[in-house]
């Protein structure tokens, strides 16, 4: 079955991609333009210390930050409790309620989250799958701006639940669509990624996700696919659905100017499907899952389950290599990111990496206020990017 869906779910992508573009596959290539070493001055104190420093500290009602991404050190006191006060700013805790008589394998869910600029690109969330069996948590870390973590925290998990779905549920779920009546709920969110900007976008978002769905119901597989299969190609389908959907005629402005943004920021995914005593994590990108294990004898260890897709992974470096003509080798990667610009070799979005010069100035030329939406152009060697997730139970 594995070789039958992979079969599908490429040919697919590409076969809609000739029907946008008239029968020939265009690729192209990018990557946003490095920032210029900045200094800013800004105030910060939070509104518990602001008046009332804490004894034994210095304080400093301004303080001079670095906007650039090379770091250096730079003048900067905090108290402990001011450090303490920051660091658990997103802190949250959520106990999961056993609403369908069965038991839990996870009891609760601890998160936090440390803005590293604002505002902040990352995004991360939680749910369950409510016509499968399991729990699924994400973590979305966004480059470029924020649009592209931000769509794939909403969508990703559909697309695997949908994956896991029998033939009887996608049918019911078809049957509804054509119907008009309500389908049936996929998702209960636990943790949701955030206040959505995507609201006027969602039905487009719906088509898509049915016309997944539809080649699924085309594969007459009863019970659908298996965890690891499902994962491995919703990361691939997704990823597909954002390039696509920037290519397609748009008339609404705003959906237009969206899809344009997600598509051309990018996203590193990270998640974890858990059934009952069974784990499955699958990672495309520089996030990272570590499993924490608590021996016999009361000591914890770590233990990592995922792997950098960057410049430091050998294998990757091998993999970028062997898709590339042997006079490429020096210029993939430059000062240990990919083209001298990006530091994960996988990831959502980052079309300008994938696309081909040609078909990324016949998206561009549709009128787009490139320099207003943060639109950075670049055309390096096509196909450097890849969104093909490594998944591991």
């Amino acid at each position: 079955m594995s070789s039958t869906v992979s079969y599908w779910i490429l040919n697919s992508a590409r076969n809609s991609i000739a029907i946008l573009q008239g029968g020939g596959r265009l690729y192209s290539r990018c990557a946003s333009s490095r920032n210029k070493s900045e200094w800013k001055l800004f105030s910060w104190i939070p509104t518990t210390l602001k008046n009332n420093p804490p004894h034994g500290s210095f304080a400093l009602p301004k303080a001079y930050r670095h906007t650039s991404t090379e770091e250096d050190d730079f003048p900067m006191q905090l108290s402990p409790e001011q450090v303490n006060e920051m660091l658990r700013a997103g802190e949250s805790a959520h106990k999961i309620l056993d609403l369908s008589g069965v038991p839990n394998s996870v009891l609760r869910f601890e998160s936090n989250q440390l803005a590293a600029n604002s505002p902040v690109e990352d995004r991360r969330g939680v749910a369950s799958c409510l016509q499968t069996n399991g729990l699924m948590f994400g973590i979305f870390d966004g480059h470029g701006g924020h649009a592209c973590a931000q769509a794939v925290s909403e969508r990703l998990f559909y697309y695997v639940a949908v994956s896991l779905m029998s033939q009887q549920t996608l049918e019911q779920m078809e049957e509804a669509m054509e119907n008009m009546k309500p389908m049936l709920p996929i998702l209960r969110w636990l943790k949701h990624p955030g206040n959505s900007i995507y609201k006027d976008v969602t039905s487009v978002h719906l088509d898509h996700l049915r016309v997944y769905w539809q080649e699924l119901l085309d594969l007459h597989m009863e019970m659908g696919l298996n965890i690891k299969e499902a994962l491995m190609y919703s990361f691939q389908r997704l990823d597909s659905d954002i390039s696509l959907e920037i290519q397609a005629p748009l008339e609404d402005e705003m959906t237009k100017n969206l899809s344009l943004q997600v598509a051309f920021s990018g996203a590193t995914a990270c998640m974890a499907h858990i059934d009952g005593i069974n784990l499955h994590v699958a990672n495309a990108g520089d996030c990272r899952a570590i499993l924490g294990v608590q021996e016999d004898n009361g000591v914890w260890s770590c233990l990592p389950l995922t792997h950098d897709h960057n410049a430091w992974n050998q294998a990757e470096l091998s993999r970028l290599k062997r898709e590339h003509p042997e006079s490429e080798g020096k210029t993939i990667i430059m000062d240990d990111r990919l083209l001298g610009v990006l530091m994960p070799c996988r990831a959502f979005g980052d079309v300008q990496l994938k696309w081909s010069k040609e078909l990324q100035r016949s998206v561009l030329k549709r009128g787009f206020d490139t320099e207003a939406l943060n639109i950075y152009q670049f055309t390096p060697l096509p196909l450097l990017h890849s969104t093909l997730p490594d998944c591991r139970a």
